[in-house]
Protein backbone atom coordinates (compact mmCIF):
# COMPACT_ATOMS: atom_id res chain seq x y z
CA UNK A 1 0.00 0.00 0.00
CA UNK A 2 1.38 3.22 -1.00
CA UNK A 3 2.01 6.20 1.69
CA UNK A 4 -0.75 8.51 0.08
CA UNK A 5 -3.01 5.38 0.47
CA UNK A 6 -2.22 4.29 4.18
CA UNK A 7 -2.71 8.12 5.05
CA UNK A 8 -6.11 8.10 3.19
CA UNK A 9 -7.56 5.45 4.59
CA UNK A 10 -6.59 6.17 8.30
CA UNK A 11 -8.31 9.63 7.62
CA UNK A 12 -11.34 8.06 6.82
CA UNK A 13 -11.55 5.92 9.64
CA UNK A 14 -10.61 8.78 12.28
CA UNK A 15 -13.50 10.72 10.34
CA UNK A 16 -16.05 7.57 10.80
CA UNK A 17 -14.81 6.59 14.42
CA UNK A 18 -15.18 10.82 15.56
CA UNK A 19 -18.81 10.96 13.36
CA UNK A 20 -19.92 7.90 14.91
CA UNK A 21 -19.23 8.80 18.77
CA UNK A 22 -20.44 12.30 18.11
CA UNK A 23 -23.68 10.59 16.77
CA UNK A 24 -24.18 8.24 19.63
CA UNK A 25 -23.28 11.19 22.45
CA UNK A 26 -25.90 13.31 20.87
CA UNK A 27 -28.59 10.58 20.48
CA UNK A 28 -27.79 9.80 24.35
CA UNK A 29 -28.61 13.65 24.94
CA UNK A 30 -31.26 14.14 23.20
CA UNK A 31 -32.78 10.83 24.71
CA UNK A 32 -32.27 11.24 28.06
CA UNK A 33 -32.77 15.16 27.54
CA UNK A 34 -34.66 15.52 31.57
CA UNK A 35 -30.58 15.32 32.85
CA UNK A 36 -28.60 17.10 30.38
CA UNK A 37 -29.53 20.14 31.36
CA UNK A 38 -28.29 19.41 35.27
CA UNK A 39 -24.94 18.25 34.00
CA UNK A 40 -24.40 21.56 32.27
CA UNK A 41 -25.67 23.62 35.04
CA UNK A 42 -23.28 21.58 37.24
CA UNK A 43 -20.11 23.05 35.70
CA UNK A 44 -21.47 26.79 36.80
CA UNK A 45 -19.84 28.28 33.32
CA UNK A 46 -23.43 29.65 31.73
CA UNK A 47 -26.28 31.37 32.95
CA UNK A 48 -28.82 29.89 34.24
CA UNK A 49 -30.97 31.58 32.00
CA UNK A 50 -29.22 29.67 29.06
CA UNK A 51 -28.85 26.12 30.08
CA UNK A 52 -32.12 24.88 28.32
CA UNK A 53 -30.97 26.59 25.07
CA UNK A 54 -27.36 25.04 25.47
CA UNK A 55 -29.26 21.73 26.49
CA UNK A 56 -31.54 21.75 23.57
CA UNK A 57 -28.88 23.08 20.78
CA UNK A 58 -25.76 21.11 21.56
CA UNK A 59 -27.01 17.67 21.11
CA UNK A 60 -28.31 18.59 17.40
CA UNK A 61 -25.12 20.11 16.55
CA UNK A 62 -23.05 17.06 17.39
CA UNK A 63 -25.51 15.16 15.58
CA UNK A 64 -25.99 16.99 12.42
CA UNK A 65 -21.70 16.99 12.62
CA UNK A 66 -20.83 13.71 13.36
CA UNK A 67 -23.47 12.80 10.37
CA UNK A 68 -21.75 14.90 7.96
CA UNK A 69 -18.47 13.89 8.90
CA UNK A 70 -19.45 10.54 8.34
CA UNK A 71 -21.04 11.10 5.12
CA UNK A 72 -18.05 12.95 3.88
CA UNK A 73 -20.23 16.08 3.34
CA UNK A 74 -18.77 19.02 4.06
CA UNK A 75 -16.02 17.23 6.26
CA UNK A 76 -13.76 20.07 6.90
CA UNK A 77 -16.38 22.31 8.17
CA UNK A 78 -17.76 19.64 10.56
CA UNK A 79 -14.67 18.54 11.54
CA UNK A 80 -13.76 22.38 12.72
CA UNK A 81 -17.25 22.23 14.42
CA UNK A 82 -16.04 19.46 16.14
CA UNK A 83 -12.72 20.53 17.47
CA UNK A 84 -14.23 23.94 18.63
CA UNK A 85 -16.56 21.77 20.60
CA UNK A 86 -14.40 19.36 21.67
CA UNK A 87 -12.27 22.75 23.11
CA UNK A 88 -15.04 24.29 24.98
CA UNK A 89 -15.29 20.91 26.47
CA UNK A 90 -11.99 20.94 27.63
CA UNK A 91 -11.99 24.21 29.08
CA UNK A 92 -15.04 23.05 30.87
CA UNK A 93 -13.63 20.21 32.11
CA UNK A 94 -10.32 21.67 33.14
CA UNK A 95 -12.50 24.59 35.11
CA UNK A 96 -14.59 21.79 36.78
CA UNK A 97 -11.26 20.25 38.35
CA UNK A 98 -9.66 23.40 39.15
CA UNK A 99 -12.60 24.22 40.73
CA UNK A 100 -12.61 21.06 42.56
CA UNK A 101 -16.12 19.71 41.32
CA UNK A 102 -17.37 16.15 41.59
CA UNK A 103 -19.85 16.00 38.53
CA UNK A 104 -20.58 13.99 35.99
CA UNK A 105 -19.42 15.33 32.57
CA UNK A 106 -23.15 14.92 30.37
CA UNK A 107 -21.31 13.37 27.64
CA UNK A 108 -23.41 10.49 26.71
CA UNK A 109 -26.86 11.23 29.37
CA UNK A 110 -26.93 9.48 32.50
CA UNK A 111 -24.45 6.75 31.48
CA UNK A 112 -21.51 9.24 32.73
CA UNK A 113 -18.27 9.50 33.89
CA UNK A 114 -16.71 11.60 36.23
CA UNK A 115 -14.72 15.06 35.49
CA UNK A 116 -11.58 13.99 36.01
CA UNK A 117 -8.16 13.16 34.04
CA UNK A 118 -8.75 10.29 31.95
CA UNK A 119 -11.93 12.42 30.37
CA UNK A 120 -9.47 15.01 29.88
CA UNK A 121 -6.93 13.03 27.83
CA UNK A 122 -9.89 11.57 25.92
CA UNK A 123 -11.19 14.53 25.05
CA UNK A 124 -8.17 16.12 23.87
CA UNK A 125 -8.03 12.84 21.79
CA UNK A 126 -10.92 13.30 20.54
CA UNK A 127 -10.20 17.57 19.73
CA UNK A 128 -6.46 16.11 17.95
CA UNK A 129 -8.38 13.93 15.69
CA UNK A 130 -11.21 16.37 14.95
CA UNK A 131 -8.52 19.49 14.37
CA UNK A 132 -6.31 16.93 11.91
CA UNK A 133 -9.29 16.12 10.31
CA UNK A 134 -10.30 20.12 9.77
CA UNK A 135 -6.40 20.74 8.50
CA UNK A 136 -5.85 17.96 5.95
CA UNK A 137 -7.35 16.70 2.80
CA UNK A 138 -8.49 13.41 1.99
CA UNK A 139 -7.00 14.13 -1.50
CA UNK A 140 -4.37 13.76 -3.34
CA UNK A 141 -1.27 15.85 -2.56
CA UNK A 142 -0.63 18.66 -5.20
CA UNK A 143 2.01 20.58 -5.85
CA UNK A 144 1.43 23.67 -6.27
CA UNK A 145 3.20 26.66 -8.60
CA UNK A 146 2.82 30.28 -9.44
CA UNK A 147 3.34 31.54 -12.84
CA UNK A 148 4.04 34.65 -13.44
CA UNK A 149 4.94 37.05 -16.42
CA UNK A 150 8.46 37.23 -15.74
CA UNK A 151 9.00 33.58 -16.18
CA UNK A 152 10.41 32.92 -19.96
CA UNK A 153 9.56 29.94 -21.92
CA UNK A 154 12.59 28.21 -21.07
CA UNK A 155 12.08 28.75 -17.23
CA UNK A 156 8.19 27.06 -17.75
CA UNK A 157 9.75 24.06 -19.76
CA UNK A 158 12.76 23.45 -17.58
CA UNK A 159 9.75 23.76 -14.12
CA UNK A 160 8.08 20.88 -16.18
CA UNK A 161 10.53 18.67 -17.07
CA UNK A 162 11.49 19.11 -13.62
CA UNK A 163 8.19 17.86 -12.32
CA UNK A 164 7.83 14.86 -14.95
CA UNK A 165 11.36 13.41 -13.76
CA UNK A 166 10.23 13.49 -10.06
CA UNK A 167 6.91 12.22 -11.19
CA UNK A 168 8.42 9.58 -13.15
CA UNK A 169 10.92 8.82 -10.02
CA UNK A 170 7.88 8.29 -7.28
CA UNK A 171 5.50 6.88 -10.28
CA UNK A 172 2.94 9.38 -9.73
CA UNK A 173 2.41 9.92 -13.87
Amino acid sequence: MRPNEFIRRLLLVMRFLLGLFFVLAALSKIADSGDFPAAIENYRLVPSWSVNLIAIVLPWLEFVAGILLIAGIWRRESALLLSILMGVFLIAIFAAMARGLDIECGCFGSADEKVGWSLAFRDMVLFAAALILAVTSEEPPRLRTIVSAAHSEGDLKKTVDIFEKVGRKLKLI
